[in-house]
C-alpha cells in the first residue's frame, strides 16, 4: 500500500519567522505567525509547504484567544480562523488523514485553568487540500473530543506500526484532576482512514505536576518523553502496534523550585536515540541545556544559555530535532529579572532574540555535542518560546511486526464508543475497574477467545478488582455490560 508522504522540512514561528530545510541546509524566510508558542505546520515530499497553524494572544483577555490556520500562501485559510485555543505553547498538531485524500486533522486544545464550557478541553478540526486549487479549506471545526476542564499543554503524535495510521497522545493535568481523571493517565489516540478512535486511558508515571509540559516521541517512535515545568522528566515505552505505554523510567521527580531552578519546559531526542535534551529554567533564570543518557540516566549540564547583553537575560523554550540533524532551541529575549515581553515592542530587536541556537552534534556525549548559542540568523524576524510541534511525518512501517490496525482493534462502533476505565495498563497480576451498579464483564484476546467472565453488583462508585495471574503475557479486551450498555477496553498483561 502506498501512502502520501509528507515531511516536518518547513517550520514557520514565532514573530513572522520561518525555516525552510532543503537538502540538509537551513535557510530563514518569512510567515505571518504571530505566536510566543503554540504553532503546527506540514509541507508536501518535494519540501512544499502546504499549511500551517499558530495561536495568537494578540493582547486579547486569555478566554478570548483563538487560533488561525493559514495556507501556503500566508494568508488564512477558508474558514481557518477561531479554532479554539489558548494560545500558549504547545495546543496544535497536524496529523494527515490515514486514507490519503488530502484531508488532514488539526487536533488542538486547551491548557488553562477553568476556560469555561465550550472552550473546555480537546478538540480537532479539519483541513481539506481539494478546495480553492490546493490553498485549502477548514471544513469541520472545534469538534469537541474531550471535555475535561484541565489538559496539559502538550500533544504528540507517531506512526503507527502499520506506517499508515496515528497514534496522538496527551493528558489531564493535575490541577483539574478530580474523579476518574488522575493526572497520571494519558489518552492515546488511534486515527485510522474512517475514524477518530475514542482513546484508551493509561495510568503510568508521576501523579501530579503542572499544566505546562512537553511530550516527544523518539526518531524509532518506541519512546515517548513527558517534561513538566513543574519539575518532571519521564521517559515510556511505546509500542506502536498497540499503543501501550511501559517501563516508565522516572529520571527526575521534584516539585519545581524544591531543587533550585527545576522548572523545565522543552525536550528532544538525539537523532540515535541515546540521548535526551531538556531546557531548565521556565520562569526565572539561569537558564540551561540538559542531557540525558538514557543508558544510565546520567544528568549532564552541556551549556547556559547567556545573553549578549547584561542588561538581559536570555531564555529559553522549545527544542526540535530538525531534518539537518541538529537539534535547534527557541530562545526568547527577556529583562534582567527573567521578565517576558509578548508581544516584544515594535523596535527591540536583538541577537537574543533574532537567532535560534542548536546542538550542532547531538549524538555525542557531554559539552562535545556542540552547543551554539546563535546558530540561524531570522533576519528581521523574531523568535519566542515555540519551534513547530511537528511529528515524524517520513516515520515508516515496523517492519516484521505485522501489526495491522484493521484486525488488532476491530470492534462494534457502539462499544467504541462508550469507553471503560481499567488500570494499571500494562497489568500483571490484577486489574481494577471502577463502576458503579451490576456489571457482567468478561476478558477476551483480540480475537475474541474468552479467559474470564464475572458479576458484580455494587453500590456507588465502586472500584472491581480483578485477578488475572494466569493470564499469559499479551494484548487482550475487557468488556462490562450494564443495563444494555456495552463498555470497553484494551489492555496489555506483562509477565
Amino acid at each position: 500500500i502506498c501512502h502520501a508522504q509528507y515531511k516536518n522540512s518547513v517550520w514557520c514561528f514565532g514573530d513572522s519567522a520561518r525555516i525552510d530545510f532543503v537538502n540538509g541546509t537551513a535557510t530563514a524566510g518569512s510567515s505571518v505567525v504571530r505566536s510566543r508558542g503554540t504553532c503546527t505546520s506540514i509541507a508536501d515530499s518535494a519540501d512544499n509547504l502546504l499549511f500551517y497553524t499558530a495561536d495568537d494572544p494578540n493582547n486579547v483577555p486569555l478566554y478570548l484567544r483563538k487560533g488561525t490556520v493559514y495556507n501556503k500562501l500566508n494568508a488564512v485559510m477558508d474558514n481557518g480562523d477561531t479554532l479554539v485555543g489558548l494560545a500558549w505553547y504547545n495546543e496544535h498538531i497536524i496529523i494527515p488523514n490515514p486514507a490519503g485524500n488530502n484531508r488532514f486533522y488539526i487536533f488542538h486544545l486547551t491548557a488553562s485553568l477553568g476556560a469555561g464550557g465550550a472552550n473546555n478541553g480537546l478538540f480537532y478540526s479539519v483541513v481539506d487540500l481539494n478546495y480553492n486549487n490546493g490553498l485549502g479549506k477548514v471544513t469541520a471545526k472545534n469538534q469537541h473530543l474531550i471535555t475535561t476542564d484541565y489538559l496539559t499543554d502538550a500533544m504528540a503524535a507517531v506512526k503507527h506500526g502499520n506506517g499508515r495510521d496515528w497514534w496522538m497522545v496527551c493528558k489531564p493535568t493535575y490541577s483539574g484532576a478530580t474523579g476518574v481523571i488522575p493526572s497520571d493517565t494519558l489518552y492515546v489516540y488511534l486515527v485510522t482512514p474512517d475514524s477518530i478512535h475514542e482513546p484508551m486511558k493509561q495510568r503510568i508515571g508521576t501523579d501530579r505536576g503542572w499544566g505546562l509540559g512537553n511530550f516527544t516521541f523518539s526518531n524509532a517512535g518506541d519512546k515517548l518523553s513527558v517534561v513538566m515545568s513543574d519539575g518532571i522528566i519521564e521517559v515510556f515505552n511505546f509500542d506502536r502496534c498497540f499503543g501501550i505505554l511501559s517501563n516508565a523510567n522516572i529520571i527526575y521527580d521534584i516539585p519545581m523550585f524544591s531543587d533550585g531552578n527545576n522548572a523545565f519546559s522543552g525536550s528532544a531526542f538525539s537523532p540515535n536515540d541515546s540521548l535526551l535534551y531538556v531546557t531548565q529554567g521556565v520562569y526565572l533564570p539561569p537558564y540551561y541545556i540538559l542531557q540525558i543518557d538514557l543508558s544510565n540516566n546520567d544528568i549532564d549540564t552541556v551549556a547556559q544559555v547567556t545573553s549578549f547583553s547584561s542588561s538581559f537575560t536570555r531564555g529559553t523554550g522549545a527544542l526540535r530535532l530538525a531534518p539537518d540533524g541538529k537539534i535547534y532551541i527557541a530562545t526568547i529575549a527577556r529583562d534582567s529579572f527573567g521578565g517576558i515581553w509578548f508581544p516584544y515592542p515594535n523596535n527591540f530587536y536583538s541577537p537574543d532574540n533574532m537567532y535560534l541556537a542548536s546542538i550542532d552534534s547531538p549524538n555525542v556525549k557531554g559539552t562535545g555535542c556542540s552547543y551554539n548559542p546563535y546558530s540561524i540568523y531570522l533576519g528581521s524576524k523574531r523568535c519566542y518560546f515555540g519551534l513547530p510541534n511537528n511529528p515524524d511525518y517520513e516515520l515508516g512501517a515496523l517492519q516484521g511486526s505485522g501489526c495491522d490496525t484493521l484486525t488488532a482493534l476491530k470492534q462494534d462502533p457502539e462499544i467504541v464508543k462508550n469507553n471503560l476505565f481499567v488500570y494499571p495498563n500494562p497489568a500483571k497480576d490484577f486489574v481494577f475497574i471502577k463502576c458503579t451498579g451490576s456489571i457482567t464483564y468478561e476478558i477476551t484476546d483480540v480475537a475474541g477467545k474468552q479467559y474470564k467472565q464475572g458479576n458484580f453488583d455494587l453500590e456507588g462508585n465502586a472500584v472491581v478488582s480483578i485477578n488475572i495471574e494466569e493470564l499469559m503475557q499479551g494484548v487482550y479486551i475487557v468488556k462490562a455490560t450494564q443495563e444494555n450498555c456495552t463498555k470497553v477496553a484494551q489492555i496489555v498483561v506483562i509477565k
